[in-house]
């Protein structure tokens, strides 16, 4: 796959339109709107492409990376009635420091989204295990 600089920033109804309906709902609720980041990178994650995100401490470029592929999964899970064996996410993050950040950005929206999921009636054994 050839590398490919983006220039193109996603609208936030661009963005909202390509995620579950509840995940955009959490989102929308925590955070309001995405940062430039998120609204270049979202989009091409949610494509399948290998993303790499250059930007400033606290622009959301973790969250980026996991909303696109937690959203992905949660496709999947709706689609497949479960997720698949093994390991579907492969993060690398340049600094030790940012494990804690990573856990943050799994673990806060996985409890929301499926917070949000189980409002909507959507209850999939799955979502536990993610």
């Amino acid at each position: 796959m050839p590398i490919v600089f983006t220039e193109k920033i996603y609208s936030d109804d661009e963005i909202y339109g390509m995620l579950r309906p509840y995940v955009a709902k959490w989102f929308k609720k925590r955070f309001g709107s995405f940062t430039p980041p998120q609204k270049m990178a979202i989009p091409l994650i949610k494509k399948g492409y290998n993303v790499l995100i250059s930007s400033p401490t606290g622009t959301g470029k973790t969250l980026a990376v996991f909303l696109g592929l937690l959203d992905n999964l949660y496709s999947y899970a709706e689609e497949h009635g479960e997720l698949p064996e093994g390991i579907q996410i492969v993060y690398v993050s340049p600094l030790r420091a940012l494990n804690n950040d990573m856990r943050k950005n799994l673990q806060e929206p996985i409890i929301g989204i499926n917070g949000v999921a189980k409002k909507w009636a959507l209850s999939f054994q799955q979502l536990k295990s993610l």
